[in-house]
């Protein structure tokens, strides 16, 4: 996008000035939810899509077994926490997501059936330690990612806290002991990856 300002002229994205002009009605709302699904193991888990956006959002999710952000403003990412699948049938949670003027975005989350008594064993992607925490985080992924991850945290209200982008490395150590104590989610984003985990501060 282009702006023209008392600056003079500037290219990229500039949200504050985005939302401005959303606000002053001059500025067409858009709305992008990738991917389009999800899936994931009968285990309970985290799982997320990211948004694009220049203006608020809602989000909403048709299964009690699959919570979602209910909310949020920009580019975020929807944490979608579901629970185990104790059923021998596959099932699917769709999640809409809305920007009023837009049509609904919808996207699924796919759970597999249940693999009780198939040895078919669920692991982290990442590590987190100690968890809970009273603030200082060490991140160890299963296996050093190519390329420069981002590390983002996430209040459970859709809010980052936190979002770092980091060289390739075997492990990771970051400081939220300015955070208050409660739920939150460390998402780890790589050019087409996202995995989540849980975690409490103190």
């Amino acid at each position: 996008m282009v702006y023209i300002t008392p600056e003079g002229i500037r290219q990229g994205r500039d949200e504050v000035l985005e939302k401005a002009l959303q606000v002053a009605g001059c500025l067409d709302p858009i709305l992008s939810v990738t991917p389009l699904s999800q899936q994931v193991a009968a285990t309970s888990g985290i799982t997320g899509f990211t948004v694009t956006s220049n203006t608020n959002w809602s989000a909403g999710s048709d299964a009690d077994w699959c919570t979602v952000t209910t909310s949020g403003s920009g580019n975020r990412t929807i944490v979608a926490e579901y629970a185990e699948n104790v059923s021998y049938q596959p099932r699917t949670a769709n999640i809409t997501v809305t920007v009023d003027g837009l049509p609904e975005q919808m996207v699924s989350v796919i759970q597999e059936k249940s693999t009780i008594g198939i040895d078919n064993p669920s692991a982290p992607t990442f590590q987190i330690y100690p968890n809970p925490t009273d603030g200082i985080v060490r991140i160890i992924p299963e296996k050093v990612i190519a390329g420069m991850p981002v590390i983002i945290v996430q209040d459970m209200y859709g809010r980052i806290i936190f979002n770092e982008q980091y060289p390739e490395a075997k492990e990771y150590e970051i400081d939220l002991s300015f955070a208050p104590g409660g739920s939150y989610f460390i998402i780890m984003r790589t050019f087409d990856t996202i995995k989540i985990q849980k975690l409490i501060i103190h």
